[in-house]
C-alpha cells in the first residue's frame, strides 16, 4: 500500500468501523440469536454489527482504489486529548462528591481549555450556564436519573 493510502482519513475510518464492528459481532453472538419472527437479544446487536462492517468495507476499498490526497489524517492534538480526557475523570469524582452544580461547569471549562480556538466571552460564559441549566432540567428533573445536585461532601 501506497503512503497516501494509509495517511488517508477513509481508510482509517474504515478500519475503525470494522474492528468496532467485530467487536459487536462477537458480543451479540454470546447472547441469543433467536428467528426474524421471534428475535433474541443478540438478533439486533448482530445485525447492526453487519451493516457496521459492510459500510467500514465499503470506506476502506474506496480509500485503496481511489485515495484522495486532499483528506489526509492530521496529527493528533495530544495536549487537546489529555485536557479533555483529564476533564472526563475529574468529572466522574467531582459528580459524585460535589454534585453535578459544580461537575458540569467544571467539565465544560476544563474541556473548553484544550482548544486554543475558545474565546472567554460574556456570551461563551450564558451559553456554558444555560448548557448546564439545560442539562440539570433534562436529566434530573425530566427523566429523574439518580444524579446528585449536591455531592456528598455538602451532607
Amino acid at each position: 500500500m501506497s503512503n497516501i493510502v494509509l495517511k488517508n482519513r477513509e481508510f482509517w475510518i474504515g478500519i475503525i468501523f470494522m474492528g468496532f464492528a467485530s467487536l459487536v459481532i462477537q458480543q451479540g453472538m454470546n447472547f441469543g440469536m433467536g428467528q426474524l419472527s421471534s428475535m433474541g437479544p443478540g438478533y439486533f446487536p448482530v445485525v447492526l454489527g453487519i451493516l457496521l462492517l459492510i459500510i467500514g468495507l465499503i470506506a476502506f476499498v474506496r480509500s485503496v482504489l481511489r485515495p484522495k490526497p486532499d483528506e489526509l489524517v492530521e496529527p493528533i492534538a495530544l495536549r487537546s486529548l489529555g485536557i479533555v480526557s483529564l476533564a472526563i475523570f475529574i468529572t466522574g469524582w467531582t459528580l459524585t462528591h460535589l454534585g453535578s452544580l459544580i461537575a458540569l461547569p467544571l467539565l465544560l471549562v476544563i474541556s473548553a481549555s484544550g482548544s486554543r480556538e475558545v474565546r472567554w466571552t460574556p456570551g461563551y460564559i450564558a451559553f456554558i450556564c444555560g448548557l448546564v441549566a439545560v442539562s440539570i432540567l433534562l436529566f434530573i428533573v425530566l427523566l429523574k436519573m439518580p444524579i446528585p445536585l449536591f455531592g456528598t461532601l455538602f451532607e
